[in-house]
């Protein structure tokens, strides 16, 4: 299948998730969806060419909540989100075997399809597919609120790839909002079962833990150093942020899982005097209030960003309502 826009921006969504670079999964795409060598048995789907052994392998994570189906290989979109998995597998792999050292594009290909390293004309078809989907990576980092995040183009193949480091959702509200919309409904389905709240109302929390978190993809505050700023998803601070610790190392908990911070917010919500924001929460009937009563009540920033958090609970209360997938639980 041709390498079009739509596919460009559901690389991009995912790209920035993992932290693996947009135009790696794009170029490769490219190349991968000319593949002309004989199917193996039960096909190659989606323009990644992934079989069904390597999609089963990759199509669950509890880290990410990824929860696809055997049956979504034919879908591209879901195929894209899945060979982001990958990448970011394969990559992290490479590093800790090579001391760190960021892959290359033809170190990270051959990493992931070994059988095709003895191709002497592999570096030269990387480079074809890097210079034809050149033009796609801006006009789809330019969905983005912010386009510097997705990373730069890959002039050739043998140099180190640089990932980008996300902080931004994507702006978009449509079916290939990215991981945020992933992991949205399962969130709000634990608070709605946890506190007597309806969808607007868990939504406009989750609207609020996405911009601080940058949409479930930040733990620890950039550009503080690592005793310093926020952490989790709320991104506590201060005396907050010891007691998270503290309650951390109590439950026995990474702090960087998911369930440290749904675990750590519970408890806040029920057992210190932050529960205290529930009662106007629960009087709220639109989005807006929802959003504004946790932001004030809960959160209180130093830089209110109040757009960004109601886009976030839109694109969570949108989700809830047509989840692109059912999460499993929290981990």
């Amino acid at each position: 299948m041709a390498i079009d826009q739509s596919i460009a921006e559901e690389c991009v969504d995912f790209a920035l998730f993992f932290g693996v670079n947009p135009h790696y999964l794009i170029a490769v795409g490219h190349k991968r969806s000319k593949l002309t060598d004989p199917q193996p048995a039960g096909g190659l789907f989606g323009p990644f060419q992934l079989s069904a052994p390597e999609w089963d392998a990759n199509r669950n994570d509890a880290e990410f909540q990824f929860n696809f189906s055997a049956d979504k290989i034919v879908s591209w979109r879901r195929t894209c989100d899945v060979f982001a998995l990958m990448t970011y597998r394969t990559q992290n792999a490479f590093m800790r075997q090579n001391l760190n050292a960021l892959p290359s594009v033809l170190d990270l290909y051959i990493t992931q399809w070994p059988m095709e390293a003895k191709d002497p004309d592999l570096a030269a078809e990387l480079q074809a597919s890097l210079d034809a989907t050149a033009p796609l990576v801006a006009p789809a980092a330019a969905t983005l609120d912010d386009p510097s995040e997705s990373g730069g183009v890959l002039s050739e193949p043998t140099a180190p790839i640089e990932p980008p480091t996300p902080t931004n959702p994507p702006s978009r509200t449509s079916f290939g909002t990215g991981p945020f919309r992933l992991k949205a409904p399962t969130v709000m389905k634990a608070l709605m079962d946890d506190f007597p709240l309806n969808a607007v109302q868990a939504a406009g929390i989750v609207g609020n833990l996405g911009q601080e978190s940058g949409g479930f993809r930040i733990f620890h505050e950039r550009g503080q150093p690592p005793n310093k700023g926020g952490v989790g998803w709320a991104q506590w601070t201060g005396p907050r942020r010891r007691d998270f610790e503290s309650f951390c190392q109590t439950q026995r908990l990474d702090p960087t899982s998911d369930a440290a911070s749904y675990g750590f917010l519970r408890f806040e919500l029920t057992q210190t005097a932050e529960q205290a924001v529930l009662k106007p929460l629960r009087k709220a009937n639109n989005l807006n209030d929802a959003v504004e009563i946790f932001m004030t009540g809960y959160e209180r920033p130093g830089v209110p960003a109040f757009p960004a958090r109601l886009k976030f609970a839109q694109i969570a209360f949108d989700a809830f309502q047509d989840p692109v997938v059912i999460g499993g639980k929290m981990a």
